[in-house]
Protein backbone atom coordinates (compact mmCIF):
# COMPACT_ATOMS: atom_id res chain seq x y z
CA UNK A 1 0.00 0.00 0.00
CA UNK A 2 2.72 2.52 0.89
CA UNK A 3 4.51 1.53 -2.61
CA UNK A 4 1.62 1.50 -5.29
CA UNK A 5 -1.56 2.96 -3.49
CA UNK A 6 -0.39 6.12 -1.64
CA UNK A 7 1.98 7.13 -4.48
CA UNK A 8 -1.01 6.84 -7.27
CA UNK A 9 -3.18 9.10 -4.68
CA UNK A 10 -0.40 11.72 -5.01
CA UNK A 11 0.86 10.80 -1.24
CA UNK A 12 4.39 10.03 -2.28
CA UNK A 13 6.44 7.17 -1.36
CA UNK A 14 4.87 5.56 1.87
CA UNK A 15 2.48 9.12 2.38
CA UNK A 16 5.82 11.48 3.08
CA UNK A 17 4.71 13.91 0.80
CA UNK A 18 2.06 14.97 3.19
CA UNK A 19 3.81 14.68 6.46
CA UNK A 20 6.51 12.01 7.44
CA UNK A 21 4.23 11.31 10.33
CA UNK A 22 2.32 8.98 8.32
CA UNK A 23 5.47 6.73 7.50
CA UNK A 24 6.30 6.95 11.75
CA UNK A 25 2.67 5.99 12.46
CA UNK A 26 2.05 3.51 10.07
CA UNK A 27 5.17 1.87 11.23
CA UNK A 28 4.70 2.32 14.98
CA UNK A 29 1.46 0.55 14.26
CA UNK A 30 3.04 -2.37 12.58
CA UNK A 31 5.00 -3.01 15.46
CA UNK A 32 2.45 -2.99 18.20
CA UNK A 33 0.16 -5.55 15.83
CA UNK A 34 3.38 -7.43 15.44
CA UNK A 35 3.85 -7.38 18.86
CA UNK A 36 0.74 -8.69 20.09
CA UNK A 37 0.07 -11.19 17.72
CA UNK A 38 3.74 -12.86 18.57
CA UNK A 39 2.94 -12.43 22.16
CA UNK A 40 -0.68 -13.89 21.78
CA UNK A 41 0.94 -17.11 19.58
CA UNK A 42 3.55 -17.67 22.18
CA UNK A 43 1.43 -17.79 24.64
CA UNK A 44 -0.84 -20.61 23.26
CA UNK A 45 2.44 -22.37 22.77
CA UNK A 46 3.41 -22.08 26.51
CA UNK A 47 0.38 -24.11 27.80
CA UNK A 48 1.59 -26.97 25.99
CA UNK A 49 3.75 -29.01 27.21
CA UNK A 50 5.92 -31.94 24.90
CA UNK A 51 4.92 -35.40 25.40
CA UNK A 52 7.95 -38.02 25.09
CA UNK A 53 7.95 -41.69 25.72
CA UNK A 54 8.96 -42.73 29.20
Amino acid sequence: MGVVVLPLLGWGLFGTAITPRVAVATLLLHLVYGSVLGWSLDRGAAGRTAVTAA
